[in-house]
């Protein structure tokens, strides 16, 4: 599991040095016109010379190196702010009030460092409109992050953050299991149910009854399944191979609890987990052995849906704008109802590009899908609005699935997620795909989805991202994607 104290304490200084690199850029991008506006306004309201006015306007600006210093001092002020406030404080046990309250205090020092540097060395400050705007943009940036973490960090104390267990084993098995194990509630796990072996009587099992142990590969897919408790027992079963293949192709977790071992009371010693209080053998997939991966992969996403949700706010608002203009009756935001990680179902979002009964058209359309398998795929299809065509062909719709990625539900960089009606035709091979979070761009983006016309190439650019998967590999992803978003080859 991802330690969220460590993510907080490797990922906020990393957060707040992106969110200082880009407030510094967009001040001196927007620097010129700032300083012509507010010299306009000066000269029509204030009462001062025409020449200090002027002089205010013509005032060169200085080349983004020479302002560095103010980059370097202000992020240095806020860092030593926050370390000594209560910014390594759990995110989730702070008030929205303390967050606001701390960052402003951290700018205000950032402020007071920077003026104490211009005082001591006689530096001249170049433009305290710039100072102004980086010091503000910064105060926005640093704040919207850390109450967007706060917000995630809330959403995963809820029972979707939990962990779900599967027991499978004899019926008398799983009964002695429930008997010790009533700590399993507790905390980040959750017991959803059981599968049962043969035919023995289950009216002792307090927890649902999911099916036979045989349908577990099953279960896996259509069940958001995180851990798989195999209660073994003391005979041999031709059941429990079949069952760790299962778990081993679909990246779940097992605990192995051998029956003979559940009634030997354990005073010191205790699983790494503290779930059972019994023996166990633990078999977790490689990065969960060593979660530093998922924690700076999932470090990325919320640090890039940050900033991709507010660089791109003005576009998508544009784009919001046009949808209404050009198709009064259509709504702005399609509900994208998909099945993601293990399982888990979850909503979406992407711009409206279809008219209002796509849905229902499509049946009448499959005769010309030119994708072979579950998913449908048309050139020229007549349900697409000509706005849509065009945010279609830039990938624009894509935009809203930012807000996907910061709250969990998806990653930046994986598998596409699938459409309930799709997983009903998958082929087993096919769903191991869901064993990893769904991304907004893999594989298939980079490499022109619009000249794939096999589903199975598909699945399998998704496989070898699943073997593949690494940091370097998700950077390179990324920067690919952009290219072909540019060139509008990427939809």
């Amino acid at each position: 599991m991802v330690n969220s104290g460590r993510m907080q304490r490797i990922g906020f200084p990393i957060a707040d040095l992106i969110c200082a690199v880009v407030a510094f850029a967009f001040s001196y991008r927007t620097l010129v016109p700032a300083r012509d506006i507010v010299g306009s306004w000066l000269t029509a309201y204030m009462t001062v010379s025409d020449g200090a006015a002027a002089g205010f306007v013509d005032r060169q600006v200085p080349g983004w190196f020479e302002l560095s210093w103010i980059f370097v001092v202000a992020a240095l002020a806020v860092r030593v702010t926050l370390e000594y406030g209560n910014d390594a404080k759990p995110v989730a046990a702070r008030s929205y009030r303390n967050i606001v309250v701390l960052q402003v205090v951290a700018i205000c020092m950032a402020a007071l460092a920077v003026a104490t540097v211009c005082q001591a060395l006689q530096v001249p400050l170049y433009s305290r409109l710039f100072v102004v705007s980086y010091l503000t943009y910064l105060l926005v940036l640093t704040t919207i992050f850390r109450i967007c973490a706060k917000c995630l960090a809330e959403r995963y104390k809820t029972d979707l953050a939990k962990r779900k267990i599967l027991v499978a084993g004899r019926a008398e098995g799983i009964v002695t299991f429930l008997s010790h194990a009533k700590n399993v509630h507790q905390g980040e796990t959750e017991l959803v149910g059981c599968l049962i072996d043969g035919s023995d009587d289950s009216n002792a099992i307090s927890i649902p009854i999911l099916g036979r142990v045989t349908s577990l590969g099953d279960v896996l897919i259509h069940q958001p399944i995180d851990e798989v408790m195999i209660v073994l027992p003391k005979e041999d079963t031709a059941w429990v191979p079949i069952a760790l293949e299962h778990c081993d192709y679909f990246r779940v977790s097992v605990h192995l609890v051998p029956e003979s071992l559940m009634s030997l009371k354990m005073n010191d010693l205790m699983s790494p987990d503290g779930v059972e209080p019994f023996a166990s053998i633990v078999l977790r997939p490689e990065e969960e052995l060593s979660s530093d991966w998922l924690v700076l992969k999932r470090l990325i996403d919320i640090v890039g849906s940050v900033i991709a949700l507010i660089v791109l706010s003005p576009i998508m608002l544009l784009i919001a704008i046009a949808i209404k203009i050009t198709t009064p009756r259509l709504q702005v935001f399609y509900r994208w109802n998909v099945v993601g990680y293990r399982g888990r179902r979850f909503t979406g979002y992407k711009f409206t590009t279809m008219i209002a009964d796509a849905d229902a058209r499509k049946a009448d359309l499959n005769a010309q899908n030119e994708m072979s398998g579950p998913v449908f795929k048309m050139k020229n299809d007549p349900r697409v609005t000509p706005l849509g065509k065009f945010l279609r062909k830039y990938s624009l719709n894509e935009l809203p699935q930012f807000w996907s990625v910061l709250v969990g539900d998806m990653s930046l960089v994986g598998p596409r997620p699938a459409g309930p009606h799709e997983l009903v035709k998958y082929s087993q091979w096919h769903k191991r795909k869901l064993s990893v979070r769904p991304g907004i761009t893999c594989f298939w983006q980079v490499r022109g989805r619009n000249a794939i016309s096999s589903f199975d190439d598909w699945v399998r650019m998704d496989l070898e991202y699943i073997q593949k998967r690494s940091v370097r590999t998700d950077v390179a992803i990324l920067l690919q994607t952009v290219s072909a978003v540019m060139r509008g080859t990427g939809s």
